[in-house]
């Protein structure tokens, strides 16, 4: 197994030009939190599976990689399953911070 902590990982990506926009998309911010959780927790993906099925969670490994590398067609319940088996749960938070102007409402 690797020692490159999570911040190493995500400082490597960071040095990649273009990735900023991509790592800040939802599934991605997801993802990242979810192999934040398995790196901190130093499990294998398998491991992880496993650890799913002895808690009674529809989980496969496919899934997980789908999730960890931040694709866009997950469903919800299956990041709520891995979520679940890492320990974690979902809050969702909406801001608001740039609404129409009243010339773009105008505008409609």
């Amino acid at each position: 197994m690797s020692n490159k902590t999570f911040s190493d990982m995500m400082d490597t990506l960071m040095a990649v030009p273009e990735v900023k926009e991509h790592i800040n998309s939802l599934p991605v911010q997801l993802g990242l939190k979810v192999l934040k959780q398995r790196i901190e927790l130093n499990l294998t993906q398998t491991q992880v599976i496993k650890l799913a099925k002895y808690k009674g969670i529809q989980l496969t490994q496919a899934q997980l990689s789908r999730i960890e590398n931040g694709d866009t067609n997950t469903s919800i319940e299956v990041y709520k399953r891995a979520l679940n088996v890492l320990g974690g749960s979902m809050k969702v938070e909406v801001e608001f911070d740039h609404p129409p102007t009243e010339r773009e409402l105008l505008n409609i």
